[in-house]
């Protein structure tokens, strides 16, 4: 079972007001008021979409909604594959403030927003025809002659290409790119994924997964010593009990696999060796008055815990699932990051093509001869 997020109250199975009697849904427990709502695929539930923090104008892109108790493993079954199940979403259409899904094999959700938005790219970046042949040889000119740098300035990704350097006006750049908050603030949030909460994740795994394997071992030195003990026969105990049981046949005999439960707080603190345990673990069993004991060195040794039972694999499922939310919010800070610098990138070319022009004619005006005192008059 994964965490919930910090928004989502924990699960509760109440489907009916004991007030009023009336059905009600959500996390929020209200009866249906008319809001919109979505469907869980999962447990059959349905939410509201302010509840669920989902925009209103995204209904028509859900594919297949899952819950967050669904998600986290709470309500609702595995997939077949084990994974627990996560919301899918359509493709949006590509046109900027249409929220259907794609047609199949297409970017748009009709051929006239197809239309429509290639119409929006040829207007933004129509010339005057006076102004076509000064644009073309600019672009010669940066791309210093070399027809494949020429061709490369039309290629579909151009505007999402860093700006080249030796194009730049940096007074622009800096007041439109470099200085803008919300494409900083991304570049930050992807920055704290890679440089802390990812690796701090991925180090939990393997912490988790290496203490799990230090466990087994302690767990199999166990059960070697008891079986050890069990079929010497130097154990006076043994000797002892075994004169007053029935002789087995050869092969019957079988020792139970003994485990000890092995949760603990923090692994980090768990740092002695699987044989220094078992020695203090052996030691501690042979002391009567300690015999009862749940802890040893923060880890407990219960052969049979149901306080702590299965305390592993779910905690694995759990960091799992975190790895899993936390690669979803890395791509999306990453289309998040791609879209902003388009964004800038088009209104900075813009803003560059308009300056041009402006100091075009300025200097056509500064170069026209001023008129004589003479003809003035």
């Amino acid at each position: 079972m994964s965490l919930l997020p910090s928004w989502c109250p924990p699960y509760s199975s109440t489907k009916v007001d004991p007030s009023t009697g009336a059905e009600i849904y959500c996390i929020c427990k209200k009866p249906d008021e008319g809001d919109l709502m979505v469907g869980c695929d999962g447990c059959d539930d349905w939410f509201h979409f302010k509840c669920m923090k989902i925009p209103e104008k995204y209904s028509h892109l859900v594919s297949g909604y899952y819950c967050p108790y669904c998600q986290a493993g709470v309500t609702g079954k595995p997939l077949e594959n084990g994974e627990l199940p996560r919301t899918k979403w359509k493709r949006k259409c590509r046109l900027d403030n249409c929220y259907e899904p794609c047609q199949e094999r297409s970017k748009y959700c009709s051929e006239a927003h197809g239309k429509l938005y290639m119409q929006t790219l040829l207007d933004k970046v129509s010339i005057p025809n006076h102004e076509c042949k000064k644009f073309v040889g600019d672009m010669v000119q940066a791309s210093q002659d070399d027809v494949s740098k020429f061709n490369e300035m039309g290629a579909h990704d151009f505007i999402d290409r860093d700006i080249p350097k030796h194009t730049i006006n940096q007074e622009l750049f800096d007041k439109m790119i470099q200085n803008d908050k919300d494409l900083n603030s991304l570049h930050e949030q992807v920055q704290v994924c890679k440089s802390k909460t990812f690796p701090d994740l991925k180090n939990n795994l393997e912490a988790l997964q290496r203490y799990i394997t230090w466990l087994e071992t302690v767990n199999n030195l166990l059960n070697a010593e008891t079986n050890e003990i069990d079929g010497n026969g130097d154990n006076d105990t043994s000797k002892t009990s075994n004169k007053k049981k029935t002789k087995k046949k050869k092969g019957t005999q079988r020792h139970k696999v003994k485990k000890i439960c092995g949760y603990t707080r923090i692994l980090e603190d768990v740092t002695m060796t699987s044989e220094a345990f078992m020695a203090h673990y052996c030691k501690l069993m042979e002391d009567e008055e300690q015999y009862d004991q749940e802890m040893l060195h923060g880890v407990c040794i219960k052969l049979k815990c149901n306080k702590h039972s299965d305390w592993s694999s779910m905690r694995m499922d759990q960091l799992k699932q975190q790895m899993r939310s936390l690669e979803s919010h890395k791509e999306r800070l990453d289309l998040l990051v791609k879209t902003r610098q388009r964004q800038l990138h088009i209104q900075y070319y813009e803003q560059l093509l308009l300056l041009q022009q402006q100091q075009s004619k300025q200097q056509q005006q500064e170069a026209q001869p001023e008129p004589s005192i003479a003809l003035i008059q």
